[in-house]
């Protein structure tokens, strides 16, 4: 499913809960600033619908090994075999440049910890089990691509794709 193009003027991404942002780190990799679609890939399962993952494509080539996605502050040396990950509270995931995140921060306009704008857009894309959308934030240049987190609240971990030429 298409959520449209995500724009990255700053190339810094942030992945996190857009209805709680505690962890609004970016990840240390930086990326080419720009606009990049987002997919999202739904699971089915009987008549249950799962957002299995979210991807921004920044390139068509099919990546052949991933590696995970950290921010400054954390290591792999740290992992031990587990992953790191954004923390969800409100069963809601999202990818941002770093700067939409800050505006996000910055809205003053906010009932029950969203901004009116985006809970609408939620309740209009709702499909059984999970809903989506590019919100725009109001008076602002920044959007982020919002998705239901596969099974709600917890910690999702995020990777980068790198193609046969170790290109993202």
């Amino acid at each position: 499913q298409s959520l449209g193009s995500l724009s990255l003027p700053t190339g810094r991404i942030v992945a996190a809960d857009p209805l709680c942002l505690y962890d609004t780190d970016p990840f240390e990799k930086r990326m080419m600033p720009g606009s990049y679609p987002v997919w999202l890939y739904i699971h089915h399962i009987d008549d249950d619908c799962r957002v299995a993952f979210a991807e921004i494509r920044f390139s068509e080539a099919a990546p052949v090994r991933f590696e995970m996605a950290l921010t400054w502050r954390q290591t792999e040396e740290e992992l031990d075999g587990e992953y790191f990950g954004y923390g969800v509270d409100s069963g809601v995931g999202s990818f941002m440049d770093t700067e939409a995140c800050s505006a996000l921060v910055r809205l003053t306009n906010i009932e029950d910890g969203i901004p009116p704008e985006l809970d609408e857009l939620l309740e209009e894309s709702y499909i059984d089990t999970y809903s989506a959308g590019n919100f725009a934030l109001p008076e602002s240049d920044y959007n982020a691509a919002i998705f239901s987190t596969g099974f709600g609240d917890g910690c999702y971990p995020s990777f980068w794709g790198y193609d046969e030429e170790g290109e993202v």
